[in-house]
């Protein structure tokens, strides 16, 4: 088979290319190397069709509209924000996100019973537009709309965009154009028909470079997605590997694919909206929703929870842990790697969700860290501090084993696989860090 892996250079990717060249597959990978890790694979990458190549490509004059957009959100009174169901919640994020980290004021409509509420009174084109009216939104006092559209016609948006003045508007859209555009022309889309499967594992990975960063993560994480579900033949395959951190915070029972989500970052939501786009839009395609990943492959990321704390481990002799009791579940790169593998061509799979996690790895961070400290024989101490990623659920893969894969990779095998890894470092921490750069996302993710 020819199969493409976008962000094929990252943490999985670079593994999974290996493991389908070696099993006689035509591989080709696109990644735009964001983090400067060419190093990492190339060595091991002998028969692999390699593109430097971000598929997202934002032209020169959506740069320029993005850094006028982000002047006005910075000098503004007040940030409204406005979207139709996948993007009024990504508004809600953004709406958080700007008043705690920036310190911007922002609002969003909240809530069904509002957006009722509105529509009653006012009629659902004009729910949007009333809405501002009741906050008197005054652009001229340094109020600023942002309305986020995927088909760029919706008239309560354009209600909206027009009582506000479009001098006082921030508008992404993928379609309309009369707006500003989010995607390239320069890229010719149909390079990916000559594929029969497509891993799409391109993405801002984690809450907090998702925080950083919220307008690249939502090009990157949904829209991109969105537009290689959209140019693909019916016929090919579509493997999504998407992450389990939309279930939020579930303090009983265990989740399985059919607990409700509840994202509680940027990056669970744009995931979990572009899981959806997959699902309803491509029949061949198969989701996975990851737990937390461990272990080593040629672009090993020392800044995931499992990695990091072994690092910590083994070079200061000591773990720091603080909230251990937030619940997380674990798997092995390798593991994931095996799993896409076997579900290319199982026709079974396609059109379906599967969590991906080693069931006897769901415990509490402290658990975790209390395994690690007696692998290597060092203390564990328990550190004053606030997880921002409240994060905490139990998750259940039976579904997939009950199809006939079981990840097999211990946590225990895990670690030693680790301590070999650091082994190779140097003991110079600042040499250490120089090669350790390419080795992280920049982001502490858990």
């Amino acid at each position: 088979m020819k199969i493409l892996i976008t962000g094929g250079a990252g943490y999985i990717g670079s593994l999974l290319a290996i493991d389908l060249k070696i099993r006689g597959h035509n591989v080709v990978v696109y990644d735009n190397l964001l983090y400067n890790h060419g190093n990492c694979v190339y060595s091991a990458w002998g028969g692999i069709q390699f593109y430097n190549q971000d598929l997202t490509q934002i032209n020169d004059k959506l740069k320029g509209e993005l850094v006028r957009a982000k002047e006005k959100i910075q000098s503004a009174r007040r940030v409204f924000l406005i979207g139709n169901g996948g993007s009024q919640s990504v508004c809600s994020h953004l709406s958080q996100d700007f008043l705690k980290t920036a310190g911007i004021l922002a609002y969003s409509m909240e809530g069904s019973s509002l957006i009722t509420a509105c529509a009653n009174d006012f009629e659902y084109k004009n729910a949007y537009k009333e809405w501002l009216r009741l906050n008197q939104f005054d652009g001229d006092s340094g109020d600023v709309l942002i309305v986020i559209s995927s088909s760029g016609n919706s008239r309560n948006i354009l209600n909206a965009m027009e009582f506000a003045h479009i001098k006082n508007t921030i508008a992404l859209t993928a379609f309309h154009e009369s707006w500003t555009k989010t995607h390239s022309t320069d890229i010719d889309w149909s390079f990916l028909r000559e594929f029969d499967a497509v891993v799409h594992l391109a993405a801002i990975v984690g809450a907090t470079a998702c925080k950083i960063d919220g307008w690249r993560a939502i090009e990157v994480n949904l829209e991109l997605t969105k537009k290689i579900v959209d140019n693909l033949n019916e016929d090919q395959v579509l493997i999504f590997p998407n992450t389990n951190s939309s279930y939020g915070s579930v303090p009983e029972g265990i989740c399985t694919e059919e607990t409700p989500r509840n994202a509680i970052s940027l990056y669970a939501q744009t995931k979990d909206d572009a899981e959806k786009y997959v699902l309803e839009n491509h029949e061949k395609s198969v989701v996975f929703r990851l737990a937390t990943v461990f272990g080593c492959s040629p672009r090993t990321r020392v800044d995931l929870l499992v990695n990091t704390l072994v690092y910590e481990a083994y070079f200061n002799k000591k773990i720091d842990i603080f909230d251990g009791g937030l619940r997380r579940n674990y798997v092995h790169v390798q593991d994931v790697v095996n799993t896409i593998m076997y579900a290319i061509p199982k026709k079974k799979m396609f059109g379906q969700v599967y969590n991906l996690g080693l069931d006897e790895a769901n415990m509490t961070k402290l658990e975790l860290a209390t395994l690690i400290g007696k692998e290597l024989d060092v203390p564990v101490n328990i550190s004053e501090g606030h997880d921002p990623d409240r994060r905490d659920y139990l998750v259940s893969s039976k579904k997939l084993q009950d199809i006939g894969f079981i990840p097999h990779v211990s946590l225990q095998d895990g670690i030693k696989e680790l301590v070999n890894f650091y082994k190779m470092l140097p003991k110079d921490s600042s040499q250490r860090e120089q090669i350790l750069r390419q080795h992280r996302n920049d982001y502490y993710e858990d």
